[in-house]
């Protein structure tokens, strides 16, 4: 009886999992034909233009300065903001990205990351691109080389991006820098966006 009831619960999930994920879009890659809303284009501009907080807490797991944790994250190309969000780096090596991008062509994107040196860090990261239609373009590739500073308040670094189609051809490439700061406990919306 105890098995039958395992097997309903997990049928059970696994239908819900599936309802959920068929409505899904995935990717925080530049996608060609998908414009940004001049709401936004505001929106990023005065995100990075923002003075960034000052941490009171000392970011620690361990005892260790760290990666790990929870960061408001801009990408640039030249002077250009071309992304701006909120970056999660998990202990087990894991990230997620929650992009200020449309939606519809695809706003959360994840990775992989190790640690290079003392305070270095790389980042293989993963998301698909769909058009504005709702039509899959296909999947991006962000790779990133990042520099935590020694308070563990900040990082900066630089970053490439490749979009790929359905097929596996590179349709575009794109290379700037990233740079984010920690959001703590104690951090508020204003102190993000400079409000």
């Amino acid at each position: 009886m105890r098995t039958i009831q395992s097997i309903v619960v997990a049928v059970a999930m696994l239908a819900a999992t599936m309802l959920l994920a068929a409505n899904a879009n995935a990717q925080c890659a530049v996608t060609s034909g998908t414009a940004t809303s001049s709401k936004a284009a505001t929106f990023l501009e005065k995100s990075a233009a923002a003075p960034k907080p000052a941490a009171i807490e000392k970011p620690q797991f361990f005892g260790f300065v760290t990666i790990i944790g929870f960061w408001h994250s801009t990408f640039t190309v030249g002077t250009a903001v071309v992304d701006d969000g909120f970056t999660e780096w998990h202990s087990d090596g894991t990230e997620i990205l929650n992009s200020l991008r449309d939606p519809r062509t695809g706003a959360f994107c994840m990775g992989v990351w190790q640690q290079t040196g003392r305070y270095t860090y790389k980042l293989n990261h993963f998301g698909l691109a769909w058009d504005g239609n709702g039509n899959l373009v296909g999947p991006a590739n962000i790779q990133e080389s990042i520099t935590l500073s020694s308070d563990g308040k900040s990082y900066s670094g630089t970053f490439t991006l490749d979009q790929y189609d359905t097929d596996g051809n590179d349709i575009q490439h794109a290379a700037g820098n990233v740079s984010a700061t920690r959001i703590l406990v104690s951090t508020t919306i204003q102190e993000i966006y400079g409000w």
